[in-house]
């Protein structure tokens, strides 16, 4: 999409091309608070949760089928189009649609003895180890079930029939997608299996009582990260973890810059990212932030009676940035800076309570055209190709420079 130049100043900062709204000059010149979102703003996440979104598919397909299921199956287009769609901010909800897609896929006598072998399974309170067992129970009795030569013959038209049908995906999330697996004009026979699959995900609960969950956070986090998050040790998975892959997106220096511009009270995190996982890879940068206006929404999920996260909580409900905001001094305006669909929904939302808050889109990484076309249909007030460019757009906008151009 071409931007408009009514509409868009179109400069160059960092050596890289940045956007900002021509009637937004002024109120970003007001800018005394700064909030970030972590995965795609401050952190390179496409080696660590978009790699385990596959991992975790192919894992526990592997397991049931009894040979490698092709991971080439899973692009990252297909994760992309989900986080675009504005719905699915949790990996875990992006993870499970794709499962119960590609597990629906699967041919007729493998998913009848499955939804057979699942009946028959006893099912143990729920527990690492006892997923573990149910697991093993189930692989046992499926296997041979399925010839590997079906599954590899079908890897185009799987992916093909998977990317279509993530683009039905909306801001619904997983409800969006679900029900069409499960509709009456599905066959009995396949809702009967779709429906016992769920049942051993276990989703939307969390690790520990989900197969999925703690499949996925084995893989994410490492046996060793795993068990202090969790407090319980890894039963499926006991390499490394993906967080290792991780690389740092946002520089020291633009964060001393901006807490020279507007005080080291006033900037935040607002993320779903847990608070071990972002000081894992951020480490001493996070000295930068207020530790009272980092708000990490996996750890209020962790510490919660129940699960999963109320909706008026989860992004992307405005929760998050309106307590970062909070803890914070007083300030004309507030800009946060996302990468997704779930963000520019926050930031509009939390408006709607505070009128006070701004939004900037950052296009860096994979698909970035896509982005750049979903911010500038949002109507964000700022689209850049990286969070470091912030310094510079902010304090031209305070000069009023972009005006003259």
């Amino acid at each position: 999409m071409k931007l408009s130049r009514r509409e868009y100043h179109r400069v160059h900062v960092e050596g890289r091309v940045a956007y900002i709204r021509r009637d937004r000059v002024n109120g970003l010149s007001e800018v005394e608070a700064i909030i970030f979102d972590c995965d795609g703003v401050l952190i390179d996440t496409r080696r660590s949760y978009d790699q385990t979104i596959g991992r975790t598919v192919c894992f526990i397909l592997d397991r049931l089928v009894g040979f490698s299921f092709p991971r080439r199956v899973i692009t990252s287009s297909i994760i992309y189009t989900l986080r675009g769609s504005g719905g699915f901010n949790s990996d875990w909800d992006s993870t499970y649609v794709i499962l119960l897609y590609l597990f629906s896929r699967l041919p007729k006598p493998f998913l009848l003895r499955f939804h057979e072998a699942r009946q028959g399974v006893v099912h143990p309170p729920e527990s690492t180890p006892a997923l573990a067992e149910t697991l093993r129970s189930l692989a046992s009795a499926l296997r041979g079930s399925l010839p590997e030569k079906w599954v590899r013959e079908r890897v185009k038209a799987m992916r093909a029939g998977l990317s279509r049908f993530v683009e039905q995906a909306d801001h619904r999330g997983v409800s969006s997608l679900e029900g069409r697996l499960l509709a009456d004009s599905q066959p009995e026979w396949r809702r009967a299996a779709v429906r016992s699959f769920k049942a051993l995900l276990g989703y939307p609960e969390r690790a520990g009582q989900s197969l999925l969950a703690t499949v996925f956070d084995e893989i994410f986090y490492g046996a060793r990260l795993f068990q202090r998050v969790h407090r319980r040790g890894a039963q499926f998975y006991m390499g490394a973890g993906t967080i290792e892959n991780e690389t740092v997106m946002i520089k020291a220096s633009t964060l001393r810059q901006l807490v020279a511009m507007v005080g080291s009270s006033n900037v935040g995190i607002a993320s779903g990212r847990g608070s071990a996982a972002t000081e894992k890879t951020l480490g001493r940068l996070l000295n930068y932030f207020n530790p009272r206006a980092r708000v990490h929404l996996e750890d209020e999920e962790l510490l919660a009676d129940h699960h999963p996260m109320q909706e008026a909580k989860a992004k992307p409900a405005p929760y998050a940035l309106l307590k970062s905001a909070r803890a914070m001094k007083r300030f004309t305006r507030a800009l946060y800076v996302g990468d997704s669909a779930e963000d520019v929904i926050m930031a509009r939302r939390a408006n709607e309570v505070d009128p006070r808050f701004l939004f900037a889109g950052v296009i860096s990484g994979a698909h970035h055209q896509r982005k750049r076309r979903m911010f500038v249909e949002a109507n964000a007030d700022v689209i850049l190709s990286s969070a470091n460019q912030l310094p510079r757009i902010l304090r031209a906008c305070q000069r009023n420079a972009l005006s003259r151009k």
